[in-house]
């Protein structure tokens, strides 16, 4: 029970993390690593380079990592 908790939990605070992040970060993180969509697609259909939509999806998971983790000591 406690496991299913902390999950929602998580699950409650990674949607707020996502939602929080700019749209273009939010949607090419959703994109590639929940929708699992190639770098070459995504791009193309977005009309941008792989290297940009690579960058996007490196600053949304970044931000992500720095809501979700604890801070360190």
């Amino acid at each position: 029970m406690e496991a299913l908790i902390d999950a929602a939990e998580t699950s409650e605070a990674l949607q707020a993390a996502l939602a929080a992040l700019p749209h273009t970060e939010r949607d090419a993180v959703r994109a590639y690593v929940i929708d699992e969509q190639p770098y070459a697609n995504l791009a193309r259909d977005r009309g941008i380079s792989q290297a940009t939509l690579r960058q996007r999806v490196s600053r949304g998971l970044a931000r992500l990592r720095a809501t979700m983790e604890p801070p360190q000591p």
